[in-house]
């Protein structure tokens, strides 16, 4: 009797222990949630005085111009009203930057109604520059759900959703994105800066984590078949690179050294595509790696 009376009391203070963590753990949980939904609240808020403001100058930008247009004015009118312009562009030039920086440091509340769904926006941008803006909708209250979206179809958008709070959710877009742009502005600039020595068409997925051209870096030089991939959507730099040399169109060249490509390969994972292909054909990397080429 006195061995089930033990047993019966360690069992309850047992169940006693589990209710007391998992009370704490639901507490925790709604101090993060409430956390972040004040942090959103806080950038909605940031987001709508600028945007306020943003209007206001524009509207007193149009009135100081239409002022101007007014025929009979006095001169000094003119000039009082010259300068209003000035100071109202001025003002509104530096709200449009502030507004700029401020969502190219990644997401904003696009939108938020008394009942409605939240709406996150992010805005892309690289090198400073604004790129494009992507929206989420997801339900005010977060229930790992999410309702729509613009963002690309390759981001695994709902698995994200389920397995993670809010703010993972939203690091995690940002890291994609990111990485996205990334690619995406590097094979732009590759495209636009380096075609002349580019031949044909550069292929690349949707996704640009899988690259290939054919470049010739020297006059009268070995074409090389270069093949690019990234392992993971997060990554800026190919994970993998394949180099092969093209011998069939160039009779009269050798085939480049084995010591040479490796010296390439490493140009490509450790630089950016304009930066590596830019330093491939500079007279310096040139001289550098004359050693290595084979005779001709």
């Amino acid at each position: 009797m006195e061995s089930l009376l033990k047993q019966f009391s360690q069992g309850v203070l047992s169940d006693l222990e589990n209710l007391d963590v998992a009370a704490k753990d639901r507490k925790r949980a709604r101090q993060q949630y409430l956390s972040e939904k004040k942090s959103l609240h806080q950038l909605e808020k940031k987001v709508k005085t600028l945007e306020r403001r943003k209007h206001e100058l524009q509207r007193k930008l149009k009135i100081a111009e239409h002022n101007l247009t007014c025929e009979g004015e006095e001169t000094r009118d003119e000039t009082v009203k010259s300068d209003e312009v000035t100071d109202s562009v001025a003002r509104l030039t530096k709200l449009t930057e502030i507004a700029d920086l401020y969502r190219l440091t990644g997401i904003s509340v696009d939108s938020v109604g008394e009942n409605e769904p939240v709406v996150l926006r992010f805005d892309t941008s690289c090198e400073g520059q604004f790129v494009k803006a992507y929206f989420v909708e997801v339900d005010k209250n977060w229930n790992q759900r999410v309702l729509h979206h613009t963002l690309p179809g390759f981001i695994p958008v709902v698995d994200l959703a389920t397995r993670s709070d809010l703010q993972t959710f939203v690091s995690k877009i940002r890291e994609y994105l990111f990485a996205f742009t990334s690619r995406q502005t590097e094979l732009m600039a590759l495209q636009r800066d380096c075609s002349a020595i580019i031949r044909g068409e550069i292929e690349s997925s949707f996704a640009v984590d899988y690259i290939r051209m054919t470049m010739t870096p020297f006059e009268d030089a070995f074409p090389v078949k270069v093949t690019l991939a990234y392992d993971s959507l997060m990554d800026v730099l190919p994970s993998s690179v394949i180099l092969k040399p093209v011998i069939s169109d160039c009779e009269n060249v050798a085939e480049p050294s084995h010591t040479l490509l490796q010296h390439w390969t490493e140009l490509f994972t450790t630089l950016s595509l304009t930066e590596a292909v830019s330093k491939i054909v500079s007279m310096e990397v040139q001289a550098e790696t004359s050693d290595f080429t084979s005779e001709l």
